[in-house]
């Protein structure tokens, strides 16, 4: 469910709300996803615009290009032994679920 946009900002992204799903990575650690946030591409802030807040969303985005200094997937464990699972996404666009796509 789209919670919130972000679209006039100089990287524009959308945040998601999801079903909270329960992530095993083994060794006891384990990780909680009840949302995230998506970046956009820039071609596709007029469509996320026209999305109303609270609205179920598909949408499609790649993960990061691994060229830069980042992981495209990072697991890490905090101080307060939460462990944080770090997703990079990037040009998120919607998808029409009728499309097939």
């Amino acid at each position: 469910m789209l919670t919130e946009k972000n679209l006039s900002e100089p990287a524009p992204s959308v945040e998601i709300d999801t079903a909270e799903v329960s992530l095993d990575l083994g060794g006891g650690r384990t990780a909680s996803l009840s949302g995230f946030a998506l970046p956009v591409a820039d071609r596709e802030v007029e469509s996320w615009n026209s999305v109303p807040l609270g609205a179920e969303v598909h949408f499609e985005a790649q993960f990061v290009s691994s060229s830069i200094p980042f992981a495209a997937v990072e697991v890490k464990t905090l101080s307060s032994g939460r462990t944080l699972v770090m997703l990079r996404l990037t040009d998120g666009r919607l998808i029409d679920p009728g499309s097939g796509g």
